[in-house]
């Protein structure tokens, strides 16, 4: 099934895990340590492998790339039957080669993913904006500050909202879930906000951020 968490090396800061692995399970299992990776797809059962060979990313892409690059080995089985180890230092060609190649020049069966040091909650704050180019002034600005994650939505053509986050162990503001049944969805909630508020702030338990 290739679905195994292998080991998450609590010391180098890294996670050994087999593609078919889901990022719910992988966040659930690093989280237990103190860590997480620093790039995580929201949907919960996209797998490892997945991510990889689609090249995905999410809202902390800006800071640290696409999620291929967070991982720092591959062990890949090659149309030949015969088994290699890629990394920066191995097979470079072929590292650099696999992501967002679905498949074709091989089958990852193991990789090494490097983790940082999670917190508790993240800190978000929401913009309201009227135009596409203010909300693209303001996410140019964030990218030069302290935020961790940078998403936005626009819900029409002068209405949208861009957000900033921040990882902390600290309750800032008003603290919202999103995994409870009785949550809204997350686009719904912000829509409720950029009705009536120009900026807001509230506190995110960091699985229901990620």
């Amino acid at each position: 099934l290739l679905n195994t968490i292998i080991r998450i090396d609590t010391q180098q800061n890294y996670a050994l895990v087999e593609p078919n692995v889901s990022m719910e399970r992988l966040v659930d299992e690093t989280l237990k340590h103190g860590l997480m990776p620093p790039i995580v797809m929201e949907f919960p059962e996209i797998t490892v492998g997945g991510g990889i060979q689609g090249g995905a990313g999410e809202s902390s892409s800006f800071k640290h790339g696409l999620f291929h690059t967070i991982c720092e080995e591959y062990e890949v089985i090659l149309g030949n039957g015969e088994k290699v180890i890629t990394s920066h230092k191995d097979n470079n060609d072929l590292f650099r080669a696999l992501p967002g190649s679905y498949g074709s020049l091989g089958i990852i069966t193991l990789i090494k993913i490097r983790l940082i040091p999670s917190k508790a909650y993240v800190h978000l704050k929401f913009y309201r904006v009227n135009t596409f180019e203010k909300a693209i002034r303001l996410i140019d600005t964030q990218t030069r500050g302290e935020a961790e994650y940078i998403d936005a939505i626009f819900f029409r053509k002068d209405c949208g909202i861009v957000m900033a986050g921040k990882l902390t162990n600290n309750r800032l503001g008003k603290t919202k879930s999103f995994l409870n049944f009785y949550d809204d969805w997350f686009y719904l909630h912000v829509e409720k906000l950029v009705k009536n508020l120009d900026l807001f702030e509230e506190t995110i338990p960091i699985k229901d951020y990620l």
